[in-house]
């Protein structure tokens, strides 16, 4: 191998490095700023959708709500959801560091894209673990624990009905699509993102001083 042809062998795997570097810190951002902020406690209790539904129901029930019980299953709650959430981290960037590893341009001005087509593969495997897991921490901790909430079981069966359907449908559909938009939104910043390092890496080749060599 020639010094010219060491140098490009270099700058190529510099190009898959940035690359890779674009993926993982986007779905990092993706984790840990992003989907993160659904499940983690609200600055305000106001903004607690899931703590104001258990309130609500009480205050038309005209029951005692046992709300230091409330605080310690949110906790358990989105502590669960919080570790379940992590293995789209790890799938996401696997996947996708795969097809980019195996990249081998054709022609001098290929560089590598990541479509939409090929996202929403990964996407509808993510979201349907997802569903899943969410569907399983509702289960076992808010709706299994309805009857310690509430010191009058008097109307258990209403307050169980109303709650469970609004966990297991409202409250889950939401949860969801606003999971679903928090990627849809990275995953065009990801498309960008790749696209622009591919264009700077083709100027600098095209551009460079190694061509003079």
């Amino acid at each position: 191998m020639t010094e010219l042809d060491e140098i490009k062998r270099q700058s190529f795997n510099n190009y898959i490095l940035a690359v890779s570097e674009i993926i993982r810190n986007n779905t990092i951002s993706l984790i840990e700023d992003d989907i993160m902020s659904l499940i983690k406690k609200p600055p305000l209790d106001s903004m607690d959708v899931i703590k104001n539904k258990f309130l609500s129901v009480a205050k038309k029930k005209d029951i005692v709500l046992n709300t230091e019980i409330v605080d310690e299953l949110l906790l358990e709650y989105r502590t669960a959801i919080c570790n379940d959430i992590l293995f789209i981290q790890d799938f996401r960037v696997n996947n996708l560091i795969q097809d980019i590893e195996s990249f081998s341009p054709k022609k001098e001005y290929d560089i590598i894209r990541i479509t939409k087509k090929q996202l929403s593969v990964i996407n509808k495997k993510i979201n349907s673990h997802l569903k899943k897991v969410v569907s399983e921490d509702i289960s076992k901790y808010l709706i299994e624990n309805i009857s310690v909430l509430f010191f009058d079981e008097s109307c258990f069966q209403d307050i169980y009905e109303e709650l469970s359907k609004y966990f297991r449908i409202t409250y889950q559909k939401q949860f969801m699509e606003n999971i679903n938009l928090k990627i849809l939104v990275k995953d065009t910043t990801l498309i960008n993102g790749v696209k622009e390092q591919g264009e700077r890496y083709i100027f600098t080749k095209m551009n460079s001083r190694i061509n003079n060599l």
